[in-house]
């Protein structure tokens, strides 16, 4: 989670909602280098917000991995007045809007193309630019922590990823 700002209220609420069962809830700065933009840097060259939240709890059972996701969902309600816009893939652990990954514009450049060369948005490549709606779920058997597009399989050898169909 993104944050456009940290003012007192915002602390007090991180004091509130980072108790157990979550072993850390961060603050983390950003600015410098990764909040200046570059041609060189890609569809998402910079993250323009001041900070970042980070949560993390140990759920070693389904119980207990059921009360760590509340208690971010908890923090996260807590700190969503000064929540940006903007996301970022790699912090995205459930179901996101496209758009958030995305400048406007970008987006609006990448969902262009993306209609363009596949309009019934049958494939999606592990680098695919803008999917309209990007379907996160944890992995399983050994793979804790790794995050996966839900209904799709892992890439071998360059294939492409394709849409499992329901």
């Amino acid at each position: 989670m993104f944050l456009d700002e940290l003012p007192a209220g915002a602390i007090d609420a991180v004091v509130e909602t980072g108790v157990s069962p979550l072993v850390t809830l961060e603050i983390r700065a950003l600015g410098g280098a990764i909040a200046t933009p570059s041609e060189s840097h890609g569809a998402v060259g910079s993250l323009d917000a001041e900070f970042v939240m980070f949560a993390a709890g140990f759920a070693p059972t389904p119980e207990l991995a059921a009360a760590v996701e509340e208690a971010v969902d908890r923090a996260k309600a807590a700190l969503a007045p000064w929540e940006s816009e903007r996301s970022y893939f790699n912090f995205s652990e459930r179901q996101i809007d496209g758009a958030r990954l995305y400048p406007a514009e970008t987006y609006r450049r990448l969902r262009m193309i993306k209609t363009a060369s596949d309009p019934g948005e049958f494939r999606l490549q592990p680098s695919d630019p803008a999917p309209a709606v990007v379907p996160i779920m944890p992995c399983g058997r050994g793979d804790s922590g790794r995050v996966r597009p839900a209904g799709f399989e892992p890439a071998t050898r360059g294939l492409e990823v394709r849409r499992s169909v329901h």
